[in-house]
């Protein structure tokens, strides 16, 4: 099969991840917004990522880290929008004044603490629900049906096509789609915006 024009080889994949910031300090945090608002950014997306939903552990980058970038966003008229998979993740980003998370969790059932921290912030929520049940599989079969839908014929074959029925399969026992479901009613009860 041949590849699709602009999509990366797995090395090609990881040449370009060599190319992004790391960001350490502060200073940092000043320098990039600064270049990326010139470069054009329209928006600011941290990535705020234990891994504990996937049953990995990943390092995050500090508070103190998190704080600047969201502080400087802000600063330069940029909304901040952050990555977190885990309910403590969601936590520690909307207490540090995040204006919305691009994923809900689904490592444990959503707190009053959870809501009180979107309220707090305005915060809105975009919950890739399809994503969540690819990472824990319990989207299988939905995936399927829409990847043999009768309007999907002749648009994606082959390897794609493959792609489209395979889950991610990124959890730990305990994570549930049921549990990003739940956070999306809780948060749209308690009149925060939920971005499909």
């Amino acid at each position: 099969m041949k590849r699709q024009k602009g999509t990366l080889t797995p090395s090609q994949t990881m040449a370009a991840l060599t190319t992004w910031w790391k960001l350490q300090t502060p200073e940092d945090a000043k320098i990039f917004i600064k270049t990326s608002v010139e470069n054009g950014a329209d928006y600011i997306k941290l990535m705020h990522e234990s891994g504990s939903s996937m049953g990995v552990e990943f390092a995050k980058p500090t508070l103190e880290l998190q704080a600047a970038v969201i502080k400087e966003a802000h600063a330069a008229g940029k909304v901040a929008v952050a990555h977190a998979l885990a309910l403590n993740d969601h936590l520690e980003i909307l207490g540090l004044g995040v204006d919305g998370l691009t994923h809900t969790f689904y490592d444990q059932p959503p707190t009053r603490e959870l809501i009180q921290a979107y309220k707090k912030n305005n915060a809105w929520l975009n919950p890739t629900l399809a994503a969540i049940g690819s990472l824990t599989t319990e989207g299988k079969t939905l995936a399927e049906r829409f990847a043999h839908d009768p309007r999907v014929e002749g648009k994606v074959d082959g390897l794609d096509l493959e792609r489209l029925c395979r889950c991610m399969n990124f959890r730990k026992e305990s994570s549930k789609v049921e549990y990003a479901y739940e956070s999306v009613r809780q948060l749209k009860k308690a009149g925060i915006d939920i971005i499909w």
